[in-house]
This record gives structure tokens, C-alpha cells and sequence, in this order.
């Protein structure tokens, strides 16, 4: 299965966005807590001082997911995320 910005919404409690740095909150229905990462935005032309986009930002939120997706499984047959304790 493919990640997606849009499959990871629902499980997103917050983002800050600092620079090129993004801090993320994921969190599903079954934790108690959110566990918070941190992806790198990369742009397309680092040479200037423009603005991320929101797909170079959603792309930061789908690779600094792949780090804790050990710890969640997608229910295909509910159409959502469950938090696994290891």
C-alpha cells in the first residue's frame, strides 16, 4: 500500500512548520498519546528564499512518517490507522 498525505490526515493532531523543518504529531484513536517527528521540506530551488509548498510539505509529512510506521498498521477493511505497541 502506498502512503499518501491524504491517508495520513486523519492521524495528524499538529504541525509546526520552522524553515525548512516540520514537526509532526501522529496519533490515533487507540494511543493514549501522540508521538511527534520531525521531516526535512525540501524545495525545489534552494538557491532562493521562497516559501515551501504544501506538496513539498506534505511530501516532509509522508517521509518523516516511514521512521514510525513501525508502529502503525492501516485497516483496509475499516478505512483507518490503529496504533501497534511494541
Amino acid at each position: 500500500m502506498k502512503i499518501t498525505y491524504e491517508l495520513l490526515k486523519p492521524i495528524i493532531v499538529k504541525k509546526e512548520l520552522n524553515g525548512n523543518q516540520i514537526k509532526i504529531w501522529f496519533k490515533t484513536d487507540n494511543q493514549d498519546e501522540p508521538i511527534q517527528t520531525i521531516g526535512i521540506v525540501s524545495t525545489q530551488n534552494k538557491l532562493t528564499n521562497k516559501k515551501t509548498t504544501v506538496k513539498e510539505q506534505q511530501q516532509a509529512v509522508i517521509n518523516a512518517f516511514e521512521g514510525l510506521q513501525i508502529f502503525y498498521k492501516y485497516d483496509e477493511v475499516n478505512n483507518k490507522w490503529e496504533y501497534i505497541s511494541k
